[in-house]
């Protein structure tokens, strides 16, 4: 198992937080220079204490986390295996899977979760390096390993999809550097098919993969498949579609604020670059029937360094007509969230003092 701190470091510059930053002074983009206050103390808010739901050597460097029917699953990142499998109730862990490879059932660079909505124990995994969507039935892999990567989808576009999500009946939706929209919806041979929302920002001089990049985010999908929210990763922003693509809003942020960066020319392909004074935004998103949990940073590569900026101590919660509802301030600084969708319970990545999976109660 490779030591977190190096995987973590491959994970946040493949999400763009490191590998493409520049602590320039260059023209910048987005809502400033000047320091932007998160203060939480006049929100309506929520304190929820952390407690260590399991933890050990299995762990490496996990990065996202969902919960399945009776499961909870952990995704690493660039390690070998690339998830593991807890049992709610117990909290015991039942197997690791996922070989490094490019084979069926392997992972090059594992980013994503996502539980098949009405089923009870399956779920999505999304390997970025190979671009495909593997099906996984938890009570199947548990009975016979082999059956992992029986069924997968290979997401087919040169715009690089970031983090698709199943859309329910023969569809799936992922964010990437798409030139036609903010969203790609895809059919089962991993096609694009239409697309959904405009391109955010207003300079339309600005090549399409630059604003992508600059606006990249996490998604949740309404268990109903209704609808889908899309949160910004480098800015205060969460966007809400209905799944048609018919409807928008932006949500009502407690902190609004834009990306900062510059398009950078350096010989090759114009990249986006942040500024080590640019705050991180809303970093991981979890979805219910109701409610849309948002986790966010505020935190920049200035003050925290490039590690520790990704994580944060607070959840906005909205819900689905974009309203902010309250805060939940946690006792632990996380990477990723997800939410039980029977419960309502919160659970969380910690990397510090030892990689850790996190359950949060009312204080």
């Amino acid at each position: 198992m490779r030591t977190w701190v190096v995987v973590v470091q491959r994970f946040v510059w493949l999400t763009g937080c490191v590998g493409f930053l520049a602590c320039s002074e260059g023209n910048r983009r987005g809502s400033g220079s000047s320091p932007i206050s998160f203060d939480h103390s006049s929100l309506p808010s929520e304190r929820l204490s952390g407690e260590v739901f399991f933890s050990g050597e299995e762990l490496g460097a996990p990065v996202r986390l969902a919960v399945v029917g009776k499961y909870l699953v952990v995704l690493e990142a660039y390690t070998d295996p690339a998830f593991h499998v807890l049992h709610l109730e117990d909290r015991d862990l039942q197997g690791s899977f996922g070989a490094f490879g490019e084979g069926p059932g392997e992972f090059r660079s594992p980013r994503a979760l996502d539980p098949v909505r009405g089923a009870c124990c399956a779920l999505w995994v999304y390997d970025i390096g190979t671009a495909r969507f593997t099906h996984v039935d938890l009570d199947a892999l548990l009975a016979d390993e082999s059956t992992l990567g029986d069924s997968s989808i290979t997401m087919i576009s040169d715009r690089f999809p970031i983090e698709p999500r199943w859309l329910g009946g023969k569809h799936v939706v992922s964010t990437g550097f798409f030139a036609n929209g903010r969203l790609a919806v895809f059919d089962l041979n991993g096609s694009p098919v239409r697309w959904i929302g405009e391109l955010p920002g207003d300079d339309e001089s600005v090549p399409a993969h630059i604003v992508q990049h600059a606006y990249q985010s996490s998604l949740a999908v309404r268990p109903d498949n209704t609808m889908i929210a899309v949160a910004t990763r480098h800015a205060g922003r969460l966007d809400i579609y209905d799944a048609g693509g018919d409807r928008y809003v932006m949500a009502r942020v407690p902190f609004p604020y834009e990306p900062r960066y510059e398009t950078v020319s350096d010989g090759a392909r114009p990249r986006m670059s942040l500024f080590s004074d640019s705050p991180y935004g809303y970093q991981d998103l979890a979805a219910t029937e109701s409610s849309i949990y948002a986790l966010f940073s505020g935190r920049t590569m200035e003050e925290y360094g490039s590690l520790r900026a990704v994580f944060g101590t607070f959840v906005h919660v909205f819900d689905w007509a974009g309203n902010f509802v309250k805060a939940l301030e946690l006792d632990e600084e996380i990477l990723g969230l997800t939410v039980d969708p029977q419960t309502g319970v919160l659970y969380g990545l910690r990397h510090d003092p030892e990689p850790a999976v996190v359950v949060f109660h009312r204080k």
